[in-house]
């Protein structure tokens, strides 16, 4: 069985998302809120914890990913 500590994996997707979220933005031209950026952030990184939990599975649908993946990007 492999362990996965929690506030890794928070810290971490949260610091991808946002760089991932920021970068994207500055590609695009578009002016840096970096509030906003934060927030899809921890949303993505709340998002990826809860999806690694056993009473959580069907987060892990296809469905479900996309729609988080959409609510992030706007």
């Amino acid at each position: 069985m492999e362990t996965i500590y929690l506030d890794r994996l928070f810290a971490l997707n949260l610091i991808i998302d946002y760089l991932l979220l920021t970068g994207t933005a500055r590609v695009c031209a578009l002016k840096l809120r970096r509030g906003r950026y934060a927030l899809a952030a921890a949303f993505g990184a709340l998002y990826a914890v809860l999806s690694v939990m056993p009473r959580c599975a069907f987060l892990s649908s296809a469905a479900v990913k996309l729609s988080a993946g959409i609510f992030m990007a706007l």
